[in-house]
């Protein structure tokens, strides 16, 4: 998808002709930590949780995309890989 983004950022930028190329990203897997869904938590919740100092929503699309979900329904037990706090990385 970012590299559709850039793609499309050279053709509204003029150069049509320009292959853009996605830089390099790390594994997000690689920079997360495991943990357990409690009862009544939301994505919002972890989010707010893992990453006080962050904008929620990045983080949850964070969460989304690493974990492959489908939907922001959780279950209560339900192991999800998260960001690491910034100090951990």
């Amino acid at each position: 998808m970012a590299a559709a983004g850039f793609a499309l950022l050279g053709v509204i930028g003029g150069r049509a002709g320009a292959q853009a190329v996605a830089p390099p990203v790390a594994d997000p897997a690689a920079a997360s930590v495991a943990v357990t869904v409690g009862p009544g938590e939301t994505l919002w919740t972890i989010a707010r949780s893992v990453a006080p100092d962050e904008d929620p929503r990045a983080v949850i699309a964070r969460i989304v995309e690493v974990n492959g979900l489908t939907d922001t329904g959780l279950l209560a037990g339900q192991e999800l890989l998260v960001p690491r706090p910034r100090g951990d990385r």
